[in-house]
């Protein structure tokens, strides 16, 4: 399980630009869900923004290993959209 969330920064301890990643809530629903450019098979949903967040941190190291070939560890995640900015730093 990942062990970190930092908020509010876009650098990363490696200085690597982080994934991007746009947040949006349905306000009919309330559903959160997540949507990226950046980690290709992200698709999630959850009734709240932590957990949203929390399976965006379970979800991120297995797409990046499965989906773009390489090793997570270290990678950060800067969301948007409907939330204020935050960047996710995962340890993969």
């Amino acid at each position: 399980m990942p062990d970190r969330v930092i908020w509010g920064s876009k650098r990363t301890t490696a200085g690597a630009t982080p994934f991007e990643a746009e947040v949006h809530r349905d306000p009919d629903s309330g559903i959160w869900w997540v949507q990226s450019d950046d980690l290709p098979g992200l698709a999630t949903e959850a009734t709240s923004l932590q957990h949203l967040i929390d399976h965006i941190m379970s979800l991120a190291p297995a797409i990046v290993r499965q989906n773009l070939g390489r090793e997570p560890g270290g990678i950060a995640v800067h969301l948007t959209g409907d939330m204020a900015e935050k960047t996710l730093r995962i340890n993969g």
